[in-house]
C-alpha cells in the first residue's frame, strides 16, 4: 500500500533515481527542478509506509491543457496499482479540474501502459513520428473531462 502526495524538495533525488531507472528517456537534474518549480501542484509521488519513494507522475499546463509528461514505478512495485493510484489523484487535483483536455505520449509497444490510460478514459489519437531521442514514434492519447 502506498501514500500518493505531493512532491517535496526533499524527493528530488528519489524521483530523479526512479526516472532513470524505469524511463526509456534521459531527463537532466535541471529538468526535474524545473518541473518542480512550475509545476508542483501537479507532481505526486507514491511513497510506501516505510517512506521509500516507488513512483511518480507529473503534468505540465498549457492552453488550458494538462500534459502528462512523466509516469513511472520502480519495476519492484509494479502490478500493484500505484500507477492507477498515481493516476486518479493527478486526474482529481483541483488543478486539472479546469482544463478541456488531458493528454501524453506512449511508445507504441509499451502495451501495459497503453492499457492502463485507456482504464482511464484516454483514447489513441494518434501515431507522431520520431518522437523520442532514440527516433521511436509514440502513440498520442487525450481524455476529455467528463462533463
Amino acid at each position: 500500500m502506498c501514500i500518493i502526495r505531493r512532491i517535496e524538495a526533499e524527493d528530488m533525488f528519489s524521483v530523479i533515481g526512479i526516472a532513470s531507472r524505469n524511463l526509456s528517456e534521459f531527463y537532466s537534474t535541471q529538468v526535474f527542478l524545473s518541473l518542480y518549480e512550475q509545476y508542483a501542484d501537479t507532481f505526486y509521488i507514491a511513497e510506501t509506509t516505510t517512506h521509500k519513494i516507488v513512483g511518480f507522475i507529473v503534468a505540465t499546463l498549457q492552453d488550458n491543457k494538462a500534459r502528462i509528461v512523466m509516469l513511472a514505478v520502480e519495476k519492484t512495485h509494479r502490478k500493484k496499482g500505484i500507477g492507477s493510484q498515481l493516476i486518479k489523484q493527478l486526474l482529481s487535483c483541483p488543478t486539472l479540474q479546469h482544463c478541456k483536455e488531458t493528454y501524453l505520449e506512449v511508445k507504441p509497444d509499451n502495451h501495459r501502459a497503453i492499457q492502463l490510460y485507456e482504464k482511464f478514459g484516454f483514447t489513441q489519437q494518434e501515431l507522431i513520428k520520431n518522437m523520442y531521442h532514440d527516433g521511436s514514434d509514440a502513440v498520442l492519447m487525450s481524455k476529455k473531462p467528463l462533463s
